[in-house]
C-alpha cells in the first residue's frame, strides 16, 4: 500500500519541514495519513529538503532541474519524490529512501524510446491496450517501462514490463 502524506499541518496543527520527517520528528502512519489526508499531497519548496537527500537525487540524475519535493510512506519506509525536468522539458522523478539511498529514476518517455522485446510483450499480453503515458523507470541495477492506459475493460491499468521483455505485471490502477 502506498499512502502520500496530505498537507499533515491542516490536520495535525503543526508546521512541519522534510527534515522534521525524515529526523523522524514527525511520522505519521500509514493508517493516519490515508483516514486524515486532504486532497492535496504534501510538497515541500526544494531548499527545505535535506542537503544530503538533494545530492543522492542530483547524482542520480545530474542534467534535471529539480523543482520540488514531496513526501510518501510506503510500508512504514519514508521516501522523498524529488521532482524536475530534463533540458527537453520530460519530466523526472528520483526517489530517495532515508539514508540517502536512491530508490528509483523515473523518466518520461515517448512510446517510440521503448525497446522492441518490451513493445512486442506489451502486444502479446495485452492485445489493442494503448497507453496513455510511458516512463521508464530505473531501480539500481533493473529498468523497467512503466505504462498507463485503460484495458479492454474500460478501467484504468498500470503494466510494468523489464526491459528484456521477460516480466510483466498488470496491476488495477484502483489498486496501485
Amino acid at each position: 500500500m502506498t499512502t502520500h502524506l496530505k498537507n499533515p499541518g491542516r490536520h495535525y496543527g503543526l508546521r512541519c519541514t522534510v527534515g522534521a520527517i525524515i529526523a523522524g520528528g514527525l511520522f505519521i502512519g500509514a493508517a493516519a495519513a490515508d483516514q486524515h489526508a486532504s486532497q492535496e499531497e504534501l510538497v515541500f519548496p526544494l531548499d527545505e529538503a535535506p542537503a544530503e537527500a538533494l545530492a543522492a537525487a542530483q547524482a542520480a540524475a545530474p542534467d534535471v532541474t529539480f523543482s520540488g519535493v514531496d513526501v510518501e510512506v510506503e510500508d512504514g519506509v519514508i521516501t522523498l519524490e524529488f521532482a524536475g525536468t530534463h533540458a527537453n522539458g520530460q519530466r523526472v522523478e528520483v526517489d530517495v529512501a532515508q539514508g540517502w539511498r536512491v530508490l528509483e529514476v523515473e523518466d518520461v518517455i515517448a512510446l517510440d524510446e521503448v525497446p522492441e522485446a518490451v513493445l512486442e510483450t506489451l502486444r502479446v499480453q495485452m492485445g489493442e491496450f494503448a497507453p496513455t503515458s510511458v516512463e521508464r523507470s530505473q531501480r539500481g541495477a533493473v529498468t523497467v517501462y512503466e505504462f498507463e492506459g485503460v484495458g479492454d475493460d474500460g478501467r484504468a491499468v498500470d503494466i510494468e514490463v523489464q526491459a528484456d521483455g521477460e516480466s510483466i505485471v498488470v496491476l488495477d490502477d484502483q489498486e496501485t
